[in-house]
C-alpha cells in the first residue's frame, strides 16, 4: 500500500510538470509571435 503523503507528493510533482510545461508553450508560443511581427516590420 502506498503511504499517503508519497502520492501527495507525486500529485503535486505531476501538478508542478503540467504547470510549467504549459508555461513554456505559452512563452514559447509568444516569443514565435513577437518574432513574426518583427520580421514583417523587418519586411516593411
Amino acid at each position: 500500500m502506498v503511504y499517503s503523503g508519497e502520492r501527495v507528493v507525486t500529485t503535486f510533482q505531476t501538478v508542478v510538470n503540467t504547470a510549467t510545461l504549459a508555461v513554456f508553450t505559452f512563452q514559447l508560443r509568444g516569443r514565435e509571435r513577437s518574432v513574426r511581427e518583427s520580421a514583417v516590420q523587418t519586411v516593411m
